[in-house]
């Protein structure tokens, strides 16, 4: 009976670690292409991040899990992805050790629409390790003789959609569903099944106070056949990205306590610990994940040179919008100096360049039909229909005049912008999307003359009167 013994212990092994084939990581936000491949690259920077969880210290044979997780953004305008991930993860006898080469491609509808489609391939080699299994009898053949290690071809696939601040996304981890045969000398044999899984997560960030503190809910849902559904939800809160705590509850397992600081720009530490709350807890103890994670390159460079592209992207924009009345040789003026001093000045601006990061201010001109109260000034009248644009409360504007100062493509910039100045007020223009910051509004148009002298002087040069009708 010896030589059958132990392949039926292998099974039972093997049954129980089943739904620890797909490592259960606490902070996979920092690099979430490591469930989904699709998101390989979508932070358009590249980063390195290094992973390692220890699961119910208090259980002999708990799970160890290590990870080197590298992704970044490849192509024109960041289309394309790459990632790599490597891994050991080690369960009693059962010792897994991979690696994953993914690639994603951005589909882009519109400005505020995308979809990500992602593939993972690659290896994973499974061992049985028989020398921490404890025998009676030390002499048994079927100890030896076993093949101990097998690798099998892995895939993953991803799809993920983005609109504004949500993101969906979906992915199938070992989409193949390989099957590991373990055979003795004896005929006897046993396997090991890489199960496939399915992987539902959505998320969205909002910013509060100021738009120092950003707030992002995020859901998961696992599932793999022949199991209970899992899931598991988290809050994570981040201070001017400098500074993150998390809460997260995993559906009858634990919740779990996360924090994050970013000591230097490029780097990122995060620690996470489970508090057990179901029957484990007499058993398992101690659960804790570290993270360790660097962005290559200069980010100040990186940003200047994003801030550029979204330039010229916003530009197309607004000279395809149908806000743009009679109109026939547009053109829009960067401000271009303040570009040149953010490469002058970064160590002084670099609260400026975090502001203009996501978005361009602009200061058009012709943008919507033209009127010149100054022959020696630029033009400083535009028209507009005041039933195109709403204030922050989605009031429709009154007629009249309006000083603009300021204009913005994300919302979160223009409050930041307009939060400097004594007074300002936001409203946004439905045809074009834009977020305009004026300080000013008189049904006088004559009267704001004189005021746009002032802001001119005191805010910027390019301020101008946007009149609606």
């Amino acid at each position: 009976m010896k030589k059958f013994l132990l392949p039926f212990i292998t099974m039972f092994i093997v049954n129980m670690a089943m739904c620890q084939q797909v490592p259960m990581y606490n902070q996979h936000y920092l690099s979430p292409f490591i469930y989904n491949p699709s998101l390989a690259g979508a932070s358009g920077e590249t980063s390195l991040f290094l992973i390692h969880k220890a699961q119910w210290s208090g259980m002999p044979g708990g799970p160890r899990i290590n990870s080197i997780n590298v992704d970044g953004a490849v192509g024109k305008e960041n289309k394309a992805g790459l990632g790599l991930s490597f891994f050991n993860d080690k369960t009693s006898i059962l010792n897994r050790i991979g690696g994953y080469a993914s690639y994603s491609y951005k589909l882009k509808i519109n400005e505020d629409h995308n979809f990500r489609l992602g593939l993972g391939v690659g290896v994973m080699n499974t061992r049985i390790d028989f020398d921490q299994v404890v025998v009676k009898d030390q002499n048994d053949q079927s100890l030896y003789n076993l093949i101990r290690s097998k690798a099998v071809i892995g895939g993953n696939v991803g799809l993920t959609y983005n609109w504004k601040k949500l993101q969906v996304g979906f992915a199938i981890p070992q989409l193949f569903n390989p099957r590991v045969n373990y055979q003795d000398g004896n005929k006897a044999s046993t396997y090991y099944k890489m199960a496939r899984h399915f992987i539902g997560t959505t998320k969205y960030e909002f910013f509060v106070l100021n738009n120092d503190i950003s707030l992002t809910p995020l859901g998961m849902v696992r599932f793999m056949p022949g199991t209970p559904v899992q899931y598991e939800g988290h809050i994570i809160a981040k201070y001017k990205d400098f500074v993150g705590l998390g809460v997260s509850y995993k559906s009858n397992y634990a919740v779990a306590l996360s924090a994050m600081v970013k000591p230097y720009n490029n780097l990122t530490i995060g620690y996470s610990y489970d508090i057990i709350i179901s029957g484990l807890s007499n058993y398992a103890r101690v659960s804790h994940e570290i993270v360790l994670g660097y962005t290559f390159g200069s980010k100040k460079e990186e940003r200047i040179k994003k801030l550029e592209d979204q330039q010229i992207e916003t530009n197309d924009h607004l000279m395809k919008s149908d806000s743009i009345n009679d109109t026939q040789d547009g053109r829009i003026t960067i401000n271009e100096k303040e570009i040149d001093s953010l490469k002058q000045n970064m160590e002084t601006l670099e609260k400026n360049i975090e502001i203009l990061e996501d978005s361009v201010k602009l200061f058009s001109k012709d943008l919507y039909s033209v009127k010149s109260f100054d022959k020696d000034a630029n033009p400083t009248d535009r028209t507009g229909a005041s039933k195109d644009f709403v204030d922050d409360k989605g009031n429709q504007l009154k007629i009249g005049g309006y000083i603009i100062v300021g204009v913005f493509r994300i919302k979160e910039n223009a409050n930041e912008y307009g939060s400097k100045l004594n007074s300002s007020v936001l409203i946004l223009n439905k045809i074009s999307t834009l977020y305009y910051v004026y300080t000013e509004y008189d049904s006088d148009y004559s009267s704001l003359r004189n005021k746009l002298k002032k802001a001119r002087a005191n805010i910027d040069s390019n301020s101008w009167i946007l009149h609606l009708k």
